[in-house]
């Protein structure tokens, strides 16, 4: 990765942490260690907000990260993203190694929730020019991001869709986080709001797929804080039509609990494979995986 922050090179101008990061972040290796190591969690929230993130670079500052499976992505060092990509070597690993591994060339799939686009990149490449993303986000900072990195990666084949999606055709306000992960139709995590909001356009996922062309979807990643079970709703027809393998968060057990509703119907059944976050699963339908693809 490059810490180096990659809009300005004038380094005279740049703040002190950010100018020697590769020092601090080399003496800073114990503490690191123990961060990603050690199996008690309890104290390690004081750890990281009372010594490691006050010697990072500063806010708006900017570092590249050479993504393990494929590509290039801008971050932000105090940022969820940053931070645990700076800490474990990216975001969320085993589900990128799974995206990566299950998607072909030329596949169709979307990005619900694309965030800065770590996800969008990934798939972007793993489906190559012969395939298509569609990337949907709500927030307009993120959006500005992900193309920004859409484009530091070549990559025409992802489309960007500025809404968010639910089980219904409206306006809503999208309330905003102190950090670009948690911005939410619903309620921002705790501690993590920033007091405002905006109004999005909220649109079904088949309304969307509809306009696209009813293309053979494959492969959906979601993660929309929340609102997942709502995009579902919003997404029956193109579910019962292509059987995507979603690779899908839920927050809590209750949120768990209605996707497992909504989707076992349908034929799918639900996975956890070794190495993904708590949170996440993968809900595939057995008949519509082809033979050459694996779930763990």
């Amino acid at each position: 990765m490059n810490p180096r922050q990659g809009t300005n090179l004038d380094f005279s101008k740049q703040d002190w942490r950010e100018r020697n990061f590769s020092l601090i972040w080399t003496l800073l290796l114990p503490l690191r260690l123990y961060l990603r190591y050690f199996p008690v969690q309890h104290g390690k929230g004081i750890l990281l907000r009372s010594f490691l993130i006050p010697l990072l670079p500063p806010t708006d500052a900017e570092f590249e990260l050479q993504m393990p499976v494929s590509g290039k992505i801008s971050l932000k060092y105090r940022e969820t993203l940053g931070l645990s990509s700076l800490l474990y070597g990216t975001f969320e690993l085993a589900e990128l190694e799974f995206a990566a591994r299950y998607l072909r060339l030329g596949d169709q799939a979307m990005d619900v929730g694309a965030n800065v686009g770590i996800f969008s990149v990934l798939i972007g490449k793993a489906v190559g020019e012969s395939g298509n993303v569609l990337a949907f986000e709500p927030a307009p900072d993120n959006i500005s991001r992900l193309k920004a990195n859409l484009d530091r990666n070549g990559l025409g084949n992802v489309q960007v869709i500025a809404c968010a999606l639910g089980d219904s055709e409206r306006q809503m306000n999208l309330h905003l986080a102190t950090d670009p992960a948690y911005p939410s139709l619903l309620d921002v995590q705790s501690g993590l709001s920033d007091g405002t909001q905006v109004s999005v356009r909220v649109r079904r996922l088949d309304h969307a797929w509809e306009e696209a062309g009813m293309p053979q979807i494959a492969f959906i990643k979601m993660d929309v804080e929340g609102a997942e079970p709502d995009v579902v709703r919003g997404a029956l027809h193109l579910l019962q039509s292509c059987h995507p393998t979603l690779l899908i968060e839920a927050n809590t057990s209750e949120h768990l609990s209605i996707l497992r509703q909504l989707l076992l119907p349908m034929g799918y059944k639900m996975a956890q494979p070794e190495g993904f976050a708590p949170h996440n699963y993968l809900f595939f339908h057995p008949a519509s995986v082809p033979s050459d693809r694996q779930i763990d």
